[in-house]
């Protein structure tokens, strides 16, 4: 079983998403597109295919396809054209820009020398600067947890819902009077928790819009530079502006920044002797040597133009270029194992022959689950089956329940393994804690936690699946187990019942908790 495409890109991250809350919101025309899916790719499935990245994108893939045949709404195509139309709009801008700053760094009047350090801090060692802060960032990974970048992300993602992109990019309504993109970001709960699994493309992508931007800022004072040279008269000077700095200071400099050159054999740097012929005295309003000044003066362009080459434009090409890689990178690697990616695998899964755990969703009782199936036990890890597995159980609040009985529920439900339950939001807080204890120390590869559903999630529970998540791996399946205990029976769990926990929790932004009903 092969997709159609390698990997996903961005639009396909988007379209799928999209519709993954639309299958999540019980759009029948997504369930019944991911059943005939998992029909027709269950008759050309390896026997060695299970549950893996390229399995699960491989069904993806088809699923979106046959949505887009049938006419389903797709904003990925248009986010794509928006992020080429912002990439073009800051490559003109930095152009622009760039020859402008060059502009004015080389105003020559032919009265004064242009000033060197001027030009040598704005556009050589400024440069220098900023990219040496980049390796820094990168080498300690700092870029992940940058406050500025952070703050530019979320910047973005407000622009982003607002009506100046649409008319930008040119949705106009669908038929239904809703827009995609807004009928997309309508659950900004449920966005908010999908962005932690593409945050680093997230990243990258900023990473590399503002690496194209320096590249063509620097092409852009490149072209003034050359045209300058070429078409007029440049002539260049120093005086002591910066406090102890003389011509052996500025000599030291030049030399440093000459080294990536050296090798080539081409004498650009300037000479000590140069550099002091061309001292500008602004009282006398001469060179330190009237004789050798002006045509020492003339003389510095070369080693200008290359250094704002080497030190200015290469670095910032070179950057853009890893940006876009490790951008690309991060979406083709996306792990497509999230809570909201299981309900695709639910109904996929099965008719396509892969790996699957779990009872098929007709023959699982109760009204909720014979509509979208119990959570089968493989549907969140990429290698961990939960069944052959130690999985955590942990039973949530006072109501009295034997463990057995616990443990026979979930594998009714899921074909959970587990040896025994754990008691957590009880009177005892001392159990709670330890509970999370044991969560720490034995990492497991899943955990379970049941709750009545007919209790509201509370301030108190929100604060343990954080502290719960704080102890697991971020990739780590949580399963909210939604029970209905009765007389010592269990009853079916009321669909409003799950849409409020599935409200509620979302604000925890997990996107690998998942939120199910168990029915006796």
């Amino acid at each position: 079983m092969v997709a159609s495409n390698p990997s996903p890109g961005l639009a396909d991250l988007m379209d799928l998403e999209f519709h993954l809350l639309r299958l999540e919101d019980g759009n029948e025309g997504a369930a019944a597109a991911a059943r005939t899916v998992g029909e027709s790719a269950g008759r050309d499935a390896s026997p060695t295919e299970g549950n893996t990245p390229t399995a699960r994108w491989a069904i993806a893939s088809q699923w979106l396809q046959k949505l887009r045949r049938s006419g389903a709404p797709m904003p990925g195509a248009r986010v794509e054209m928006g992020l080429r139309l912002a990439g073009l709009l800051l490559s003109l801008l930095g152009a622009f820009l760039g020859a402008a700053a060059c502009a004015g760094a080389l105003a020559y009047d032919g009265q004064e020398p242009i000033n060197l350090w001027k030009f040598l801090g704005v556009f050589v060692l400024l440069q220098v600067l900023l990219l040496v802060l980049l390796l820094v960032a990168l080498t300690t990974a700092t870029l992940r947890g940058s406050a500025w970048l952070s703050l530019v992300q979320r910047g973005l993602r407000a622009f982003a819902r607002s009506r100046l992109v649409d008319r930008l990019l040119g949705l106009a309504p669908n038929h239904e009077g809703r827009n995609p993109v807004q009928e997309w970001t309508a659950d900004s709960q449920r966005l908010r928790a999908r962005h932690a699994l593409y945050h680093d493309a997230e990243r990258w992508l900023l990473l590399r819009l503002a690496q194209r931007f320096g590249v063509y800022f620097n092409l852009g004072a490149l072209l003034m530079f050359a045209g300058l040279v070429v078409f007029t008269d440049l002539a260049f000077g120093w005086s002591t502006t910066p406090a102890g700095l003389e011509g052996d200071h500025l000599a030291a400099i030049c030399r440093g920044l000459g080294v990536p050159w050296e090798w080539s054999g081409l004498d650009l740097v300037p000479a000590l002797e140069q550099v002091e012929a061309t001292r500008w005295s602004r009282l006398e309003g001469a060179f330190a040597d009237p004789e050798t000044g002006p045509a020492a003066a003339a003389g510095w362009w070369p080693f200008l133009l290359m250094a704002l080459l080497v030190w200015g434009l290469l670095p910032r090409l070179l950057a853009w270029i890893y940006a876009r890689r490790r951008y690309r990178a991060c979406l083709a690697q996306a792990r497509l194992d999230h809570a909201g990616f299981a309900r695709l695998w639910q109904l996929a899964a099965p008719q396509a022959g892969l790996q699957w755990a779990g009872p098929a969703p007709d023959e699982v009782a109760g009204p909720r689950l014979a509509k979208q199936g119990a959570l089968p036990a493989s549907v969140l890890g990429d290698a961990v089956d939960v069944a052959a597995a130690n999985a955590c159980v942990i039973v949530w609040g006072g109501w009295p329940v034997d463990d057995s009985e616990v443990l026979a529920l979930l594998q009714r439900n899921g074909s959970w393994s587990a040896p025994s339950c754990t008691r957590a939001g009880g009177a005892d807080e001392n159990a709670t804690r330890t509970a999370l204890e044991t969560l720490a120390a034995q990492t497991p590869p899943a955990v379970a936690l049941l709750v009545e559903a007919a209790e509201s999630p509370d301030k108190r529970l929100l604060r343990f699946l954080r502290e719960m998540r704080a102890a697991l791996r971020t990739e780590t399946p949580i399963l909210i187990a939604l029970v209905e205990p009765v007389a010592g029976q269990r009853e079916a769990v009321l669909p409003r019942h799950v849409e409020l926990w599935q409200r509620y929790l979302a604000a925890l932004n997990d996107p690998y908790l998942l939120v199910e009903a168990l029915q006796g």
